[in-house]
């Protein structure tokens, strides 16, 4: 970045804090970064597992469901082991035994009752 400039910046702001990054940091430097900032705020995972490589997931509650929202981005396939059985794929309309394979930049919704 420019030299003797900050590459990241933290404001603290009411109770909270803001980041700006300026600079293209990396893909090792974010994940770092943000697994720092999930464990020093205690956020809960939106899976209780290690994820592939490219793989997000978002997870949404109702009061009888959960909803997890995956997406693939990455060029190969990826495979997640589900931590819970129960699991129901609703584009494809089927069942998912334990593992979850998606296709180089697939995405799906997953369902489970509480």
């Amino acid at each position: 970045f420019y030299a003797g400039s900050p590459a990241l910046t933290r404001h603290a702001y009411g109770k909270g804090t803001a980041y700006y990054q300026a600079a293209a940091l990396g893909a090792a430097f974010q994940r770092d970064f943000y697994a720092g900032l999930v464990g020093r705020l205690g956020l809960p995972r939106a899976l209780d597992c290690e994820l592939p490589a490219d793989l997000a997931v978002q997870r949404r509650v109702s009061s009888s469901h959960e909803y997890l929202f995956l997406q693939n981005f990455s060029a190969e396939e990826r495979t997640l082991a589900l931590p819970a059985s129960g699991y129901f794929d609703l584009l494809q309309q089927q069942s998912i035994p334990g593992a979850l394979r998606l296709s180089a930049w697939d995405s799906t919704v997953l369902r489970r009752a509480f």
